[in-house]
C-alpha cells in the first residue's frame, strides 16, 4: 500500500535547480496528494514564500543549489518557521555530514524512485504528528 496524503493537503516547497528532476519530484509528490510549490533556486524559493499566504509543512531542497545552498535556504526558511520539516536531496552521499542536523531533518540520496520519495515524505510527516 502506497502512502497517501491526508484530505487537507500538506504544502511542500520543492527547490531543485535541475528542471527535469524538479518536474519529476513535483509530479511524484502531487501524485500522493500534496500541494507543491516549486522553485529553481533558493532566491526564487524565498520570493515564493513571501508571496505565499500560508505556512509550508516541508522544504525539499537539493543540497547543492547555485548561489544559496539548500542548507543556507533551510536556515532562512526555519527563521520564518522553526517547525518546518526539511528533506535534503543530493546526488553526492551527504548522509553522514548532515547527521548533525536538527530533528525534523532527513536526507534522500539521488537518484530516488517515486516510492522512496513518497515513503520518506510520509515518514517525515508521520514522525511529527
Amino acid at each position: 500500500m502506497e502512502p497517501q496524503a491526508p484530505a487537507d493537503p500538506k504544502v511542500i516547497l520543492l527547490v531543485e535547480d535541475n528542471g527535469i528532476v524538479r518536474e519529476y519530484a513535483q509530479f511524484c509528490m502531487e501524485d500522493q496528494g500534496f500541494r507543491v510549490l516549486s522553485a529553481g533556486s533558493g532566491e526564487q524559493a524565498l520570493a515564493m514564500l513571501d508571496g505565499h499566504g500560508g505556512n509550508i509543512d516541508l522544504l525539499v531542497a537539493d543540497v547543492s543549489l547555485p548561489v544559496m545552498s539548500g542548507v543556507q535556504l533551510a536556515v532562512h526558511v526555519r527563521r520564518r518557521d522553526s517547525q518546518v520539516r526539511v528533506l535534503f536531496v543530493s546526488g553526492a552521499d551527504m548522509r553522514h555530514s548532515l547527521e548533525v542536523l536538527e530533528p525534523n531533518v532527513d536526507f534522500l540520496q539521488k537518484p530516488y524512485t517515486p516510492e522512496a520519495l513518497a515513503q520518506t515524505v510520509a515518514r517525515m510527516f508521520a514522525s511529527c504528528e
